[in-house]
């Protein structure tokens, strides 16, 4: 057992995974679909957090960051993940975030209750012992009304890709080497991609595998396909050992995967006839439809109560803030009845044929990517087609339920702040450019992180204008800086100038400040600007 453990550790201490942030398990993500579901969790900006795996902490560091008042404590196996992520820590001037190495299965109980408890991509990866271990941490140490959130590979999804994880395993046994390892793997797969007979079961299997293993990073694909431990499950077998440890299905992090009525008509009714009444058995059976291979669910204790089901309560849509980029795809919004698309990518356009969606999706688009409440919604509404709240409401939860049920979009408890051009002089969080400031220092790209708990991911000529974006500082001095960083201008710049300077030398000025404008504006589009 012992062994197993210490096979995990050489393999994460030997080649790192990328540490980000992890959008869907952000605790104020998860507070916003407890309330949604009808349990209130406790305020994130002042909650305990663990998380069970940290890494380097990439996706604890941000959730500190945003909330000084909170408490994070983060740990892993691997020690040199944890001494990455602890002189980040002390490099940003954290004071409420700690991470430690250690194995999760011999975690004391004396760090305390914790609010919500993160676990991403570690209960999959690990011997049964310690799932066991998530389990009872869980469960002994998940505060009154905390959330839990568990990623993990499940079934049926998973069969499919079992087959080409074993066949990456056969060629890559018993190399010691992990760089040579990974390459006898995805070997493996280009061989089987030439030599398996054609529509066959195998050959449909490694067309759709084969390009995240041959294009995947290197970290992605090491530990994804070849690492001694990757045990999927169905959801309902994840659900019963849950429940052996006291702990109750919630929701899914990504709502929008809980609602049948996002498949055709003629799948969702007969669903809906026979298991409408039961979430956690519709829940499996559209996995089978959809042949799953994630999940990452939210668990509570069993027994505590919630006021609401599975259906969306129109009272709980109006106590929270909502963001969606839903910009007019035909020509200017009218405020009639004549259908107009909306959205910002194919996946998520919406096809609107009422005055009040449509100002509803004018008001998100021009205050996105910051939130508006219900109220300030109603008040955008009425200043658009000229109608009283109170004829308005009735009309704007339903399109509010409606870009919840197909993922459109996001929502939180409180509200997010904006992020537009603040006039010739650009400003981002201090936060963020002393994070960037770090990165530039090793000479390559990196990631930052915005308030949506998203990375941010930068080139390293980019991590050096980054820093300048302090609010007191324009277009003219990013190009000025840069100039001088070279020594173009008469004063002598390093000996070794940086990978951004030297590609500025190589431009006119005028080629310069039109590329530094066009990253401020991939900036606000990255949710990065105040």
């Amino acid at each position: 057992m012992q062994d197993n453990i210490d096979l995990i550790q050489q393999a994460y201490d030997n080649q790192p995974y990328l540490s980000l942030p992890f959008p869907q398990c952000a605790p104020e993500r998860i507070a916003a679909i407890a309330h949604l579901f009808g349990l209130s969790t406790p305020d994130p900006a002042t909650a305990r957090v663990l998380e069970l795996g940290c890494a380097a902490g990439g996706n604890l560091i941000p959730y500190a960051a945003r909330n000084r008042c909170a408490k994070a404590l983060g740990v892993d196996l691997s020690g040199r993940q944890v001494a990455d992520g602890q002189r980040m820590i002390q490099a940003l001037g954290l004071d409420n975030i700690q991470l430690r190495q250690g194995d999760i299965a011999k975690l004391a109980e004396s760090p305390g209750t914790f609010d919500y408890v993160i676990c991403h991509g570690v209960y999959s990866w690990v011997p049964a012992h310690v799932r066991d271990a998530i389990m009872r941490i869980c469960e002994r140490q998940l505060g009154p009304n905390g959330v839990a959130y568990i990623s993990y590979n499940t079934y049926p999804g998973w069969k499919a890709k079992e087959v080409m994880r074993d066949a990456m395993l056969f060629r890559s046994v018993g190399q010691p080497d992990p760089r040579l390892r990974l390459q006898a793997g995805r070997s493996m797969v280009d061989f089987l991609g030439r030599s398996v007979v054609p529509d066959s079961v195998i050959a449909r299997i490694i067309g759709q595998y084969a390009p995240a293993v041959r294009d995947g990073r290197d970290d992605y694909v090491a530990h994804e396909f070849l690492e001694p431990n990757n045990l999927p499950c169905y959801f309902h077998d994840f659900l019963a050992h849950a429940a052996d440890h006291g702990l109750a299905y919630l929701a899914e992090a990504e709502v929008s995967t809980m609602f049948a009525t996002n498949l055709p008509p003629d799948v969702a009714e007969p669903l809906l006839k026979e298991f409408g009444g039961d979430q956690r058995q519709l829940e499996q059976c559209m996995d089978f439809i959809r042949n799953r291979e994630f999940r990452q669910t939210l668990l509570f204790r069993e027994g505590l109560k919630r006021s609401a089901g599975y259906r969306l309560d129109e009272q709980r849509l109006r106590g929270l803030h909502y963001t969606a980029d839903l910009p007019c795809l035909d020509g200017a919004a009218r405020y009639d009845a004549h259908p107009q698309r909306f959205g910002s990518t194919s996946a998520h356009v919406a096809t609107l044929a009422t005055p009040v969606f449509k100002a509803a999706a004018v008001a998100l688009t021009e205050a996105w990517p910051g939130t508006l409440s219900v109220d300030a919604m109603l008040a955008g509404i009425r200043d658009r087609i000229g109608a009283p709240s109170e004829q308005v409401e009735p009309q704007l939860l339903p399109f509010l339920g409606m870009l919840v049920r197909r993922g459109i979009g996001a929502f939180r408890l409180q509200p997010v702040p904006g992020s537009r051009m603040a006039g010739a002089r650009p400003l981002v969080p201090a936060i963020t450019r002393r994070h960037a400031a770090l990165l530039a220092v090793s000479g390559n790209g990196g990631h930052v992180f915005n308030d949506w708990h998203e990375p941010v991911m930068l080139d390293a000529a980019s991590m050096e204008i980054l820093p300048l974006l302090d609010g007191a500082h324009g277009v003219d001095d990013m190009v000025a800086a840069l100039r001088k960083a070279t020594g173009v201008d008469g004063i002598s710049g390093p000996a070794a100038p940086s990978p951004a300077a030297a590609a500025a030398a190589a431009v006119s000025d005028v080629e310069l400040r039109r590329r530094i404008e066009g990253f401020l504006v991939q900036l606000e589009d990255m949710k990065l600007l105040q």
